[in-house]
């Protein structure tokens, strides 16, 4: 009996240890103004496949991540089209969902007029390793790879980096 409860509390003391790790790693990921971004490829609900790096060689890209449910998200939408319509030939709008079905997310794409690419990060992989932990979180990166924005704000963004 003795030891159950030694080995219960041993038990206890690791999992506090590994979340603790798992916290810490999470807290990591964030990354700020300056910083490297991290690369990827996803496919548009349109089915085109969009590859960071290779947008990168020509343009700016602006980073949009969003979830279906967030009232936030929606009402942004349309200052992100005005931004695409203004911007869309020097930058890459692509907003991410975070982890939804792609049918919901084309319907709310549909519902809310977004005019720029939109996909699906199906595992939340690039939104955990971005460190996104509010919606919408927007990423500006310049075409050396470093990150020139984070923040909510499409307005805030533009009043901040040169486009």
């Amino acid at each position: 009996m003795k030891s159950f409860f030694i080995r219960a509390i041993i038990s206890t003391v690791m999992l506090g240890l590994l979340s603790f790790a798992v916290v810490v790693n999470a807290d990591a990921a964030a990354i700020g103004i300056g910083k490297e971004a991290y690369g990827f490829t996803l496919e548009t609900l349109t089915g085109e496949k969009i590859t960071l790096s290779t947008e990168l060689k020509t343009k700016k890209v602006v980073l949009i991540f969003f979830t279906t449910w967030c009232p936030h998200c929606a009402s942004s939408v349309p200052a992100a089209n005005a931004f695409y319509k203004e911007y869309g030939e020097k930058v890459r709008v692509l907003a991410i969902d975070i982890q939804e079905p792609k049918d919901k997310v084309k319907k709310f794409a549909k519902k809310t007029k977004m005019t720029y690419a939109v996909a699906v990060d199906s595992t939340g992989v690039i939104a955990n390793r971005y460190g996104i932990s509010g919606i919408p979180t927007i990423i500006a990166i310049g075409k050396n790879n470093k990150i020139l924005y984070r923040g909510t704000s499409i307005s805030s963004m533009e009043k901040r980096v040169e486009f």
